[in-house]
């Protein structure tokens, strides 16, 4: 269970927390505010970090063609729409952090 939930660049949030969630939690919010990004972000981090989760949920939303959705050897899939804002530099990074219970670092 998650206690804790950051989000750094990723899609539309410059920095974002979330504390204090509980084994049920509730978004509520007008539509394109990120609801569905956060539960994105939440599905990478229980996928222990596979891009190709970040590929999937763009596929999803009709962001990427079909192409590369599905791990293949030797192929390193390109995330770059995951990142805050549109027409990314090279350098542009995301980050997500999460904290289960009786973690000290949070």
């Amino acid at each position: 269970m998650l206690r804790t939930l950051e989000l750094e660049g990723y899609r539309g949030f410059d920095k974002y927390k979330l504390t204090d969630l509980t084994r049920v939690n509730l978004l509520v919010g007008k539509n394109d505010c990120g609801k569905t990004s956060i539960l994105e972000a939440v599905h990478f981090l229980v996928s222990g970090g596979d891009p190709f989760v970040l590929v999937r949920s763009a596929n999803r939303r009709g962001e990427v063609n079909d192409a590369g959705a599905e791990p293949r050897p030797g192929v390193r899939p390109n995330v770059s729409h995951a990142a805050t804002g549109t027409g990314c530099a090279g350098s542009s990074r995301c980050r997500f952090r999460s904290c289960a219970p009786r973690t000290d670092s949070c």
